[in-house]
């Protein structure tokens, strides 16, 4: 009998000709049990292709996204910028020349001050490699 149900499941009822030996009623009845017995193998994943252009940077942005701090008050957007400034291994007076404000205003801004002017912040932050990314609540 296993061996029967074996040859049964093993056929493809779609591509086989009636086993005219039987009757047609056993045929129908071997056919239609072979097409509810047998096991559809799942296909293969489609290989994705390699991401290219926009979903490539798109990755990256969600990557970056992942990784990025939430700022909240003037003193987290202070340290951000001081640890910036440090992992290129700069003073404040270098640092400041480069992003071309004063030292004074590195000072505050890495302290936390909350009245510096934003555009000398965004230019801080721009020469520290910090981007800035908004969106609304």
């Amino acid at each position: 009998m296993a061996s029967r149900l074996r040859k049964v499941l093993e056929r493809d009822p779609t591509t086989e000709t009636p086993d005219t030996t039987g009757s047609s009623t056993q045929v129908k009845a071997k056919t239609a049990v072979a097409a509810r017995l047998r096991v559809n193998r799942p296909s293969p994943p489609p290989k994705e292709p390699p991401l290219q252009g926009n979903a490539a940077a798109t990755l990256k942005l969600n990557s970056q996204l992942k990784a990025a701090k939430e700022i909240q008050t003037s003193a987290d957007f202070g340290r951000l910028v001081k640890k910036a400034r440090e992992e290129k291994g700069l003073s404040q007076q270098e640092f400041a020349d480069l992003t071309g404000v004063g030292r004074r205003f590195i000072s505050e801004l890495e302290n936390g001050k909350p009245t510096v002017e934003f555009g000398k912040a965004l230019k801080v932050a721009l020469g520290a490699g910090i981007a800035l990314y908004g969106r609304q609540r």
